[in-house]
Order: C-alpha cells, then structure tokens, then sequence
C-alpha cells in the first residue's frame, strides 16, 4: 500500500516508517495519524516485521498536531469537532504502540514537540540525534499533554519533573533529555540511523516470544492506572481544551508568531 504522509519499508525483519511531510516538520494531521495507524497495524499482522523503527524525514521527527488544520477549524467553529477527529487515531496509534508485541524504537532525529514527543516515548526504545530538541508544546495552545504525554512521561521521569516540562512548555535539548530519562541514547546526528538499524536488526534476530512477553510485563508492572482508561480521560479532556478561548488564542498566536494572551476561559 502506498501512503501520502509516510514512507515505509522492511529490511531484515525491520519495518522503517518514516514520517515524510518535511515541508510541514512531519505535522500530524488527521490523515498522517491515520496512515500511520494503518501502517502499525499492516506491521502487527506481518510476521516478516520483528521490530519497527518510526523516524522523520528532514529536520523534524515529528512537531506535532496540525496547527494549520487547528486554526481553520476555530475559524469554522468546530475546534471541538476537529481535535475529536484528530485525537482519535493518534490516540489509538499510542494505544498501538503499547499493546502490540513487537519492539517499537523511536529514532529522533530533530523536533519531537508536542504530540511528536509524546509519539516518541510511547516507543519502547528512544535514540536521539544529537540535533534533536524536545517540547510538550501543549500549554501554547491552551492544550493539555495529549497523546498520552500525561501518562507516559510522569511514569517515565515522574510527577515533579513531568509536571515542569506540561506547565511550561519549554524546550529540552538531547543531552538534557538524556539525562532526565527521556531518551535511552544520544547519538551524533550523521550516525542516528546507522546505530538504530544495529540495534533493531539484533532485537530482530531475537527471540520474538520471549521479547513480547517481556514488553507486556514492563507494562503490567509500570501502570498505576489502567492505561486505556486513562487515555480515554485525557482524549476527552483535549477535546474540551479545543472548546475553549484559549485555545483559540493559543492557535492564532502560534500562526501569527507572536505570545499567546491567554484569558482563562
């Protein structure tokens, strides 16, 4: 199957899914998020597929949701109705990424921001460029960390720490996000795939049962709540965020490139 908004293709027991929208940093709109789902899932049932690898085309791994599609759809007065269409299939692409057997690695090689990061740390391997930069970019937009970000980064760095990088919105560099626990390995950025092929060739070769097992019970012995739940609350909680005039705010100020003023309402 060809895609529009991805490159995929496997190499001994492999699959590479490159996100491939460079002109808009790999943007996640409805229609990428749903390509990428249907390419996880072509990888579920693919025996030849051991292991995928998800990395970006050009300068981004991914700068999250669709910022053009956001703003248009505050202008046609249905924010609501567009974050519920978006939501949807990212957030079942992290529930995707959890649930399946097979190792999942994230190859980082430039902007993760927002939904982009959270993409990355559902992955159960993270390598970094040694250019990439990270963001829970959510609180620009008057958003809350979606994608699963409020899951998934609390239990990897825990609550104080998670809590700073959701509230402020700042910007982590690689060698920081290595040492908070965000990524397993930073590498120079003209190396980047080269040593994710290595690793994931030999998680390939690996025995398959044995690895899948073991990802199940990482997860098991992770979770304070019940993932799918929890995912299911916060989805809810971002498409009332996208109801709100700071949300609306947030979009206009971000495609204006100038600060948000945000009203609390």
């Amino acid at each position: 199957m060809e895609y529009e908004s991805l490159k995929f293709r496997v190499e001994d027991g492999v699959a590479v899914v490159t996100l491939s929208r460079p002109e808009r940093l790999n943007a996640l709109d409805e229609k990428a998020a749903r390509e990428l789902l249907d390419c996880l899932e072509r990888c579920e049932g693919d025996e030849a597929v051991r292991v995928v690898v998800i990395t970006g085309e050009g300068r981004a791994f991914s700068a999250g949701g669709d910022v053009k599609g956001m703003l248009r759809s505050v202008e046609e007065g249905r924010p609501g109705e567009f974050m519920d269409r978006l939501t949807d299939p990212l957030y079942r692409v992290a529930l995707r990424i959890r649930e399946t057997g097979k190792l999942v690695i994230a190859a980082v090689n430039g902007h993760a921001m927002g939904a982009g990061f959270n993409l990355a740390i559902a992955c159960d391997i993270v390598i970094a460029s040694d250019k990439a930069v990270f963001a829970q970019s959510f609180v620009r937009l008057g958003l809350i960390p979606g994608m699963g970000g409020t899951y998934l980064l609390t239990r990897l760095i825990g609550p104080l720490r998670a809590g700073e990088l959701f509230y402020t919105g700042r910007t982590v560099e690689a060698q920081e996000a290595l040492q908070l626990g965000i990524v397993n390995r930073v590498v120079p950025h003209e190396e980047l795939m080269e040593e994710v092929m290595k690793i994931a060739k030999s998680l390939a070769r690996g025995p398959a049962l044995a690895l899948a097992r073991t990802k199940r019970l990482l997860e098991q012995a992770t979770r304070t709540t019940d993932l799918r739940r929890h995912l299911e609350e916060e989805r809810k909680m971002q498409v009332e965020s996208a109801k709100t005039r700071d949300y609306e705010e947030g979009v206009r100020a971000l495609m204006e490139k100038r600060e948000p003023k945000f009203s609390g309402r």
